[in-house]
């Protein structure tokens, strides 16, 4: 187990990591026109969580936090018929409502 100063050290080192995903998850959410209080909702968390994240903040679970609100954007890109880095989408709906999106994705948080 670190210790306080080792853990310190540790988040310095990703922080510059944490901040490229960050902005990276942010450019992706404006480039769809998506408020921060429609991802915060879709996601089931505060707004200032999703600002934590997008600005490179150390946030508890945050792997699996950047995962579900990589996939909200997935979802939302889909719809939106969207390119991102590279791969084109067709925009045809699949058959998942946002409702059970986002019920899927609260109870994946919560586990």
């Amino acid at each position: 187990m670190m210790n306080n100063l080792q853990s310190q050290n540790w988040v310095k080192k990703q922080n510059k990591k944490w901040k490229k995903e960050g902005s990276e998850l942010r450019q992706k959410r404006k480039a769809l026109n998506v408020k921060v209080k429609d991802i915060a909702s879709l996601l089931g968390v505060s707004e200032s969580r999703i600002y934590s994240l997008e600005t490179g903040k150390p946030i508890r679970d945050a792997i699996l936090f950047r995962n579900a609100y990589e996939l909200a954007l997935e979802k939302l890109t889909f719809r939106k018929g969207l390119v991102f880095e590279g791969t084109a989408v067709s925009g045809e709906d699949d058959g998942l409502s946002f409702k059970v999106l986002k019920k899927k994705l609260q109870n994946w948080m919560q586990n």
